[in-house]
């Protein structure tokens, strides 16, 4: 399998994060649309991307993952090409999560 080298939009602009203590943890959200996906850091509005860009190359049959049904997984990765070193002086460290809200949007028009 050949894989592509092109760097997706939503690696084009990189978010650093410090661990925040739990009276000020930050809030994600995740804005998903017909039209677009929006990425939220408390309110600010940090990435979009239009759904018509994100349509797959020959690999993927030309097809948009994201016109079709979703699950959710939350994951912390350390490291990597795009999160570079890790201090272990900062280890052991708590990934916590207070919550996961999803919300559909409902047509009040055709119910």
């Amino acid at each position: 399998m050949k894989l592509t080298q092109k760097l997706p939009t939503w690696l084009m602009l990189s978010v650093l994060c410090a661990a925040v203590p739990r009276a000020a943890a930050q809030q994600w959200q995740l804005v998903w649309s017909e039209q677009s996906i929006r990425l939220f850091l408390d309110d600010e509005l940090l990435n979009e991307i239009p759904l018509a860009t994100t349509v797959n190359g020959s690999i993927g049959n030309h097809a948009n993952p994201f016109t079709e049904p979703q699950y959710i997984l939350l994951n912390l990765a350390l490291g990597g090409d795009n999160g570079g070193p890790i201090d272990d002086s900062a280890l052991p460290m708590r990934y916590e999560i207070d919550y996961v809200r999803v919300y559909e949007k409902v047509d009040l028009v055709n119910p």
